[in-house]
């Protein structure tokens, strides 16, 4: 009839409408600014004179700039920069590409290493292209990350180990300027920094796993003593390292990332590009570096040169006085590990005595576990200075009363240790004391958590309200001993070291 003839009509207009909508085109491609004249003068103008090592031979490498996730508008830059920087110093010629078809064995053939240049999201599903690249490093070549190039590789767990580790968050946004310590003062590839630290804006990714130093030879990290950096919005307690750059040897080739590069301006930064074309120039193959992963129970030569001596080698306890009738002490995988007992299991004492010292070590406390190191120890150790090592949860969670100045690295019963961040227990932490004169610092995870002055009217005042007030020697003692407190607790400590100070 008419009517079911309209119905009919009317439906199947419905219908076509609808199909319509579902098959909208598809969303628009993300849009690549070029780069601009004025940021073309800029680059130019900070670029390196010179390559820092002449090449062996002419050097190819293919700059990645395809994402498949978030796009940092800073690509182009950071592209352009490069391939300049290539020009002018003849180090290198860039061949830029977003083709994955770019990774087969026979095309990567022509490059001396591949640039994974602010990359998002590349997941490499075809299993001749994993091979391809695998086949490429571990026979010899170089990979290059700049920043992003960490936010790949989640589904292919070798090749986020090869570049060290997937990105996790950047409470530290590209808006805010953020402190940068060097971790490798002597290093080729931190040379073009300020040796004590700078200040820079630009996003920064915390990634995961921990543990990164482990794996890498970390050479530069945010540096966690600053209060603007330490307090940024989303910062977790367990940021206490963050590495910002870093190379490692993979297979036979090698490896060299940077988080540097969110901002534009990052890429007419003098030092950065002057560290990037270290970066590159160790990655192709012509400049030769310590990339070693420092070891646990070393020194570095940065150390040695600044008098540090190692008192642990994580074999013998030859610089400690110990009991082994009194102190269940194992030494085993680089550790002394005081092991628990009924009762307490005594203290390993420090061989010799200490005025003006800068002491290092790592710990690692179990569930429930407490110790310390007692220093300036004179006839009696109980009229020590205690830097105290504890599960803090443990105890703030017991049904004994405690105060702040007894949590992990606060000075015992008397100082509570701030700003503290730290890893968790069965993980190593550092623990660092400094005596010069009268006044002394505690430091945890490379952040000083208290100070004070012997003597000073806040010491007196603390002193007042503690177990020590009726001591006549409590903190009076200016040269003394230094041991690590057995306390009926499984704890390990390594990487001992110390360095008096005039």
């Amino acid at each position: 009839s008419e009517k079911t003839f309209i119905m009919l009509t009317v439906l199947a207009l419905t219908v076509s409408f609808s199909s319509n909508v579902i098959a909208a085109p598809n969303k628009p491609k993300k849009i690549k600014p070029p780069v601009t004249a004025e940021e073309i003068a800029n680059i130019e103008k900070a670029l390196p004179k010179k390559a820092i090592a002449k090449p062996a031979r002419p050097r190819r490498i293919l700059v990645f700039n395809r994402t498949e996730g978030y796009y940092h508008t800073a690509i182009q830059c950071g592209a352009k920069a490069l391939e300049l920087m290539g020009k002018k110093t003849g180090a290198f010629e860039v061949v830029v590409s977003e083709d994955m078809s770019a990774f087969t064995a026979k095309n990567l053939k022509q490059f001396d290493a591949v640039c994974f240049n602010s990359t998002t999201n590349l997941v490499f599903e075809d299993q001749s292209h994993r091979k391809a690249l695998m086949n490429f490093v571990k026979g010899g070549k170089g990979i290059i990350g700049i920043h992003g190039a960490t936010d790949c590789f989640k589904t292919w767990p070798e090749a986020a180990e090869m570049i060290c580790g997937t990105f996790d968050s950047h409470p530290w946004t590209k808006n805010g300027t953020w402190a940068f310590k060097v971790d490798e003062l002597s290093h080729k590839l931190t040379k073009p920094f300020n040796p004590e630290g700078f200040k820079l804006a630009d996003e920064i990714y915390r990634h995961k796993p921990l543990g990164l130093r482990e794996r890498c030879r970390v050479l530069v990290s945010l540096d966690m003593s600053d209060d603007n950096t330490r307090n940024a919005k989303g910062v977790l307690p367990t940021d206490n390292d963050i590495p910002v750059s870093w190379v490692r040897p993979f297979g036979k080739g090698r490896v060299f990332y940077t988080g540097f590069g969110h901002n534009h301006n990052i890429f007419w930064n003098e030092p950065i590009l002057a560290h990037i074309l270290a970066g590159v120039q160790y990655a192709i193959g012509d400049l030769e570096i310590d990339d070693a992963v420092p070891q646990p129970n070393t020194l570095t030569d940065a150390e040695k040169k600044a008098g540090w001596k190692l008192l642990f080698d994580g074999k013998t306890a030859e610089n400690f006085n110990t009991d082994s009738d009194k102190i269940k002490c194992k030494i085993a995988d680089g550790a002394m590990t005081i092991r628990p007992g009924d009762k307490k299991t005594g203290n390993i004492n420090f061989a010799g005595t200490y005025r003006n010292f800068d002491l290092k070590l790592d710990f690692k406390l179990t569930k429930g576990a407490n110790s310390g190191i007692i220093y300036l120890i004179g006839k009696n150790a109980k009229d020590a200075f205690e830097y105290q090592i504890i599960d803090d949860e443990k105890y703030k969670n017991s049904n004994r009363s405690i105060g702040d100045n007894r949590l992990l690295a606060s000075l015992y019963d008397m100082i509570p240790a701030k700003n503290k961040m730290t890893n968790p227990i069965g993980q190593w932490n550092q623990a660092r004391i400094v005596v010069n004169g009268k006044h002394i610092e505690h430091w945890l995870n490379g952040i000083k958590v208290l100070q004070f002055d012997r003597g000073s009217e806040e010491f007196k005042t603390h002193l007042a309200a503690s177990k020590y007030k009726n001591s006549k020697d409590y903190g009076k003692i200016e040269k003394g001993g230094i041991l690590l407190q057995g306390y009926g607790n499984e704890v390990s400590y390594r990487n001992i070291k110390i360095r008096e100070l005039k």
